[in-house]
């Protein structure tokens, strides 16, 4: 009943009403590409491929001038394979021409990191449209597998790993209260205190988990 209630109620209206975002109409626009047949879908990424291309060419000075040097003409792309010719990019050549690789026309200040599990944590920029369309995406695939919208969920994820304040804690609690689910901090699962998670999960008793591969196989 409330994963209903949250899907078509709650939800839209937090992200529409309350926080004035666009999460639900590109939630709608990816649940609706599922329809698609191949050959619409080829034709939806190379539309979409050619405008991000087109937009690299003219707002990035590392893209502008590695495909000059190339002889790569962003405007001449025909089909996916095209970009072939292309080079890698690699974390090291990000972090190397940072400045260059960030678009002249992104103004948002939002920066994400990865959790370093491959020994440096990777930054990365995002604007207000990436973010929604990043969580709509998300919601998208999290539905497919059944840990959709408002489904009773446990995250056994890297939550939680810095020591907040009581006020930060509640706030917090309410969030994921409010969505459905319950976060378990995998970072500080030891073989020692494993046991106490699966009591945690066994109150909880979710409808879905949703984890890292390597803590979950460790705990099965």
């Amino acid at each position: 009943m409330y994963s209903w209630l949250f899907r078509k109620i709650l939800f839209p209206l937090y992200e529409t009403r309350i926080a004035r975002r666009k999460t639900i109409p590109y939630i709608l626009e990816y649940q609706g590409n599922i329809k698609k047949t191949r050959t619409e879908l080829e034709k939806l990424q190379l539309e979409k491929l050619k405008l991000l291309l087109a937009h690299a060419y003219e707002n990035c000075e590392f893209y502008r001038n590695q495909w000059d040097a190339l002889g790569f003409d962003p405007s001449k792309v025909n089909k996916v394979s095209d970009i072939s010719v292309l080079p890698v990019l690699d974390k090291t050549t990000i972090r190397e021409n940072y400045q260059g690789i960030v678009s002249q026309a992104h103004k948002s200040n939002i920066r994400k990191a990865t959790g370093g599990s491959s020994g440096v944590p990777f930054q990365f920029e995002l604007d207000q449209e990436s973010n929604e369309r990043r969580q709509a995406v998300m919601w998208r695939g999290y539905g497919v597998l059944g840990a959709g919208l408002g489904v009773k969920t446990l995250y056994l994820w890297g939550a939680n790993i810095a020591p907040v304040g009581a006020k930060s804690a509640l706030k917090d609690k309410l969030y994921h209260r409010f969505y459905n689910r319950k976060m378990l901090n995998s970072f500080k699962m030891t073989d020692l205190n494993m046991s106490d998670y699966v009591q945690e999960i066994d109150h909880y008793k979710p409808d879905a988990l949703v984890s890292y591969v390597n803590p979950l196989v460790t705990l099965a």
